[in-house]
């Protein structure tokens, strides 16, 4: 399928924005990611990059399964899947299976299996399982989601939860859930809402350092999606959910696999989020005139945290003087385009320090002052004032 082709409508496209990224040793993210929009129905995905590659993320780089942020046991996944299956018990309230693709530790069904003792329930992930998942009777498998160890018209109901903007070609997925799905089976799906990133701010250009994320889903675009596989939009919920450090933007829908010849429902209007990419760049210029200025004004500055923030923000950057430190040994081993990688102890608290990730800076403040560095040395990337609140909601646009 060519770059300028939707993944999602496969209408024509057209380029937004050359984005730099960088990575920690050979990263497959050391590459500049080419943004295009599609002004059918909103999606904005990047073009230059295959799921062969980020394959290689998710078993070389990717820290998902080890990273407290997804533990099964934090209350705020537990609240977020417990919102899962209120959505599926109000569609399908006498539900008996549930497969759920992409299931990462399996917290999703632990719950399942806990609320609903006679449900059978199998997850399936690249690398899929928690310990104490399976000591409650959660089975898994090993797979991708483009191809799934199930039987042709075999699942009732299946679950995809933050899945598809990790992937670069939807249709492979989308066709592989269409097969093994019955007919009027349901597929339950969640994704960030593209369209509504600005609503819950975490940080300038959040949403766009998640270097993993190649779409930005709009809810126009995810129903042309599954409407070319023969999955019709049944119900569709907005809303904002929980994660243990943020709140951010849900889009969950349900699908079901209609009959032949059964005509899918024409979505709505629809906005995208380009506004919401460019103040974004705009941001990230505004950081990096600020580091400029913090740097002459210290005399020097140190980096603590190697976070997808500053992955995004250190391309942008006109200097290779900066220290970068970060508590992680695998980061320390990896390094940054032949720059050294410090453990934060080794360093002396010399010139200013930058706290990078936006998520765990009162932690990383705690340590740093710890480790000899004080107050008035100390600065957070993601407190940097830009012009990413002033994003405001585009016109929106026609689905077809």
């Amino acid at each position: 399928m060519s770059e300028r082709c939707c993944p999602a409508c496969r209408a024509d496209t057209v380029a937004l924005a050359d984005w730099p990224f960088g990575g920690l040793g050979e990263s497959v993210f050391n590459y500049v990611a080419a943004f295009r929009h599609c002004t059918q129905c909103g999606l904005v995905y990047v073009a230059n990059i295959d799921d062969a590659r980020l394959a290689r993320f998710y078993h070389e780089e990717c820290a998902y399964h080890t990273s407290a942020h997804f533990a099964v046991d934090r209350p705020e996944n537990i609240a977020k899947a417990r919102r899962y299956l209120d959505f599926i018990a109000k569609l399908r309230p006498g539900f008996t299976e549930v497969t759920d693709i992409g299931c990462g530790r399996g917290g999703f069904l632990r719950l399942a299996r806990r609320s609903h003792p006679g449900v059978r329930v199998l997850g399936i992930d690249i690398a899929p399982g928690d310990p104490e998942a399976r000591a409650e009777a959660v089975m898994f498998a090993a797979a991708t989601s483009a191809v799934l160890p199930l039987a042709n018209d075999s699942q009732s109901l299946l679950t995809c939860f933050h899945v598809l903007e990790h992937l670069r070609v939807l249709d492979s997925t989308l066709e592989e859930l269409a097969r093994v799905l019955q007919p009027g089976g349901l597929l339950v799906i969640e994704v960030p809402d593209a369209e509504r990133y600005a609503e819950t701010p975490i940080g300038p250009a959040y949403w766009l350092a998640i270097r993993e994320h190649v779409q930005h889903i709009t809810p126009c675009a995810l129903t042309l999606a599954l409407a070319r596989h023969g999955l019709h939009v049944e119900h569709l919920e907005r809303g904002v959910l929980p994660t243990p450090e943020f709140r951010y933007a849900s889009l969950l829908l349900a699908a079901r696999k209609a009959e032949a010849g059964e005509d899918a429902v024409k979505p709505g209007r629809c906005v995208g989020c380009v506004d919401y990419l460019q103040a974004s760049a705009r941001a990230l210029e505004c950081q990096a005139e600020w580091v400029a200025a913090l740097r002459a004004r210290h005399g020097g500055l140190t980096f603590w945290g190697c976070s997808a923030e500053l992955l995004s923000l250190l391309p942008r950057l006109d200097t290779d003087v900066d220290r970068l430190c970060d508590a992680n040994p695998l980061k320390q081993r990896q390094g940054y385009r032949g720059r050294v990688v410090y453990a934060p102890e080794l360093l002396a608290p010399r010139g200013a320090l930058v706290i990078a990730p936006y998520l765990y800076a009162v932690e990383i403040r705690r340590a740093a002052v710890a480790l000899g560095w004080r107050p008035e040395q100390i600065f957070e990337l993601g407190a940097v004032d830009t012009p990413m609140m002033d994003v405001a909601t585009p016109a929106s646009i026609e689905c077809e």
